[in-house]
């Protein structure tokens, strides 16, 4: 297996939700979410909310799965909330995934939004791994 370490990196992150990476690659490769580090760049305290945005999420709620089909994994793309308005001091930083990791597959989509336009910038590092 080859693994690929890479950043991603997104400045002014909007008020409305901002792509900071889409799993681009093929069904032989895993894309594994090493850190995600929020910066705020403003003068007060900023709320971030993060997305994944997934078709391949496996869900399980009230013992059922989220779908017709009786599979677990949904029908139609769906987004689950990651990070929830998590307070951002003036100044600092935030790392979202201390020593633990997120498997993305195909076409999931991780996406941001601040409460306070251009207040944050972000710096997602991955590894995709291709076997």
């Amino acid at each position: 297996m080859a693994n690929t370490f890479r950043n991603f990196s997104a400045k002014n992150i909007a008020t409305s939700n901002t792509v900071i990476y889409k799993a681009d690659v093929s069904s032989h490769t895993a894309t594994i979410v090493l850190g995600l580090t929020l910066a705020n760049k403003s003068s007060n305290s900023v709320k971030a909310t993060a997305y994944l945005t997934s078709n391949t999420v496996h869900s399980q709620s009230s013992g059922s799965p989220n779908n017709s089909t009786g599979t677990g994994v949904p029908t139609d793309a769906q987004a689950f909330t990651v990070l929830n308005e998590v307070p951002i001091p003036s100044g600092s930083s935030l790392e979202v995934f201390q020593g633990q990791k997120m498997v993305l597959n195909t076409n999931d989509i991780l996406t941001l939004k601040s409460d306070s336009a251009s207040s944050l910038d972000s710096v997602l590092s991955i590894m995709e791994q291709t076997s």
